[in-house]
């Protein structure tokens, strides 16, 4: 429990220092798990929560909204796997994941970036920036 505590106050301080530093409106961490196991074949089912969110003031929370989600509901969580990230503006998000898409429009998001951690190569987490307005991002 103490190494989750400390982990946890270094990633809040951390997400808070980029949110900052990017001037992002949201900053989160999205950890991996897996849960219960297929009955045919034990094969385990990984599942998503985010952990970590930081947001300016203006900007609403979403994080208990992705809590204990299996991963196979978005597909960019894969491509992020294979390609290690993902940015870029919102829209272009629908062809590769439409679920996710609406998701984001849904939380006010134009634009995401999507960083794949690892920790002894295996995926640990992913970390994310998002901005509901891109006209002082350079695109």
């Amino acid at each position: 429990m103490r190494t989750r505590e400390t982990a946890t106050i270094k990633l809040h301080a951390l997400c808070n220092d980029l949110l900052y530093r990017t001037d992002a409106d949201r900053v989160w961490l999205i950890e991996f798990h897996n849960g219960k196991s297929n009955m045919a074949n034990g094969m385990p089912f990984d599942f998503g929560i985010m952990t970590i969110e930081h947001t300016k003031d203006n900007i609403c929370s979403v994080q208990e909204e992705y809590r204990d989600f299996p991963v196979s509901y978005y597909p960019l969580i894969y491509k992020i796997y294979d390609e290690g990230f993902w940015y870029g503006k919102v829209d272009d998000l629908k062809p590769l994941d439409k679920k996710l898409y609406y998701k984001m429009k849904s939380n006010s998001t134009e634009y995401l970036a999507c960083l794949e951690l690892y920790a002894d190569n295996k995926p640990l987490a992913i970390l994310g920036i998002t901005y509901a307005d891109t006209t002082n991002i350079n695109l």
